[in-house]
């Protein structure tokens, strides 16, 4: 006796065993795509607000002066 519902048919738990992990995997890669397209668009602006902070100590230091 199955424990599926009558209206599912025997090949749905082996699709299952194949779907799941392969959307796992997609997620996982997807996330890991998401994150180096995330820090390659940021660290230009890190660097250009490390150095806008850097201009800025240097107006401060010359206008103390």
């Amino acid at each position: 006796m199955s424990l599926l519902p009558y209206w599912l048919p025997t090949t749905f738990p082996h699709v299952l065993v194949v779907a799941v992990p392969l959307l796992l995997i997609l997620l996982l890669v997807g996330d890991l795509a998401a994150k180096a397209v995330v820090s390659r668009v940021l660290e230009p602006r890190r660097d250009l607000e490390r150095r806008v902070a850097e201009l800025e100590a240097q107006l401060d230091e010359r206008s103390d002066e």
